[in-house]
């Protein structure tokens, strides 16, 4: 397997789909995009930490159990593309 192949994987969580792309590294943390299949919606993350924060946004909000401290929709710090 050369260096260029590039594997997504997809996993349900609690019936939702992510597809996570890792553009890049720095300082021992990963930067990349995620996508909310289920909405379309995509988001930039600098840390595995914001990362696991949006999956459980994107949680809370199917669920409906609180609002979540940030918002896929109204993110200043992140560029929705």
């Amino acid at each position: 397997m050369s260096g260029e192949d590039v594997t997504h994987q997809q996993k349900a969580i609690n019936g939702m789909n992510f597809l996570v792309t890792i553009v890049g590294r720095d300082d021992q943390n990963y930067q990349g995009v995620i996508e909310w299949l289920d909405t379309r919606k995509k988001v930039r993350f600098r840390s595995m930490y914001e990362l696991w924060s949006l999956i459980e946004q994107a949680i809370q909000l199917k669920d409906g159990s609180r609002d979540p401290p940030r918002k896929w929709e109204s993110e200043s710090r992140f560029k929705v593309l």
